[in-house]
């Protein structure tokens, strides 16, 4: 049997794909048999990102209810801006993507004896749930990105506000015309 140019060529490419497959699958096998928690490092650093991420959404948010609850609204709306509103729920969803990705990568870690057939289902588990993490990362950086962005625009109107009434009203007290 004789192949055509092509023919091998896509054959050779099928060889090394599944070569490389192997090779990653295998080296990710031994990184779990070889790890003291059952784990992956990268998965145990994306864990401590999401469990920060969790943290810092859910004081955000508490401290913006701290706010909303101790200052009295001037009328029927809320005492809290549209800004700090918007932040609120992002804090939230930041919080619950968070606890989606810790809940991915708890499944992806191997629990009780670690076995070399176990680390390479879990090998076999991360590679089938990588692009899962990766959503869930990236909606994690937007929701980050978010909150940067409505921190800074209530940074500017708390530095406004303060150099108003910091400036003006003084000024006002000493000339009655302002």
């Amino acid at each position: 049997m004789v192949l055509d140019g092509v023919s091998a060529l896509g054959l050779a490419s099928s060889i090394v794909q599944i070569v490389d497959f192997s090779v990653r699958l295998f080296s990710k096998t031994r990184e779990y048999h070889k790890s003291d928690d059952g784990s992956l490092i990268n998965q145990q650093a994306l864990g401590q990102v999401a469990g920060r991420l969790h943290n810092l959404g859910k004081r955000l948010g508490d401290s913006l209810s701290v706010i909303e609850h101790t200052n009295e609204p001037m009328n029927e709306q809320s005492a809290l801006s549209i800004e700090e509103i918007e932040l609120k729920s992002i804090a939230s969803q930041c919080r619950d993507n968070a606890h989606e990705l810790s809940s991915i990568l708890e499944d992806l870690r191997i629990n009780g004896h670690n076995t070399r057939w176990k680390s390479f289902r879990h090998a076999l588990k991360s590679y089938w749930r990588k692009e899962e993490i990766e959503d869930a990362l990236k909606s994690m950086n937007m929701m980050r990105e978010q909150m940067v962005v409505y921190l800074l625009v209530i940074l500017k109107y708390v530095l406004v506000s303060d150099l108003v009434h910091g400036t003006l009203m003084p000024l006002r007290q000493q000339s009655p015309r302002l």
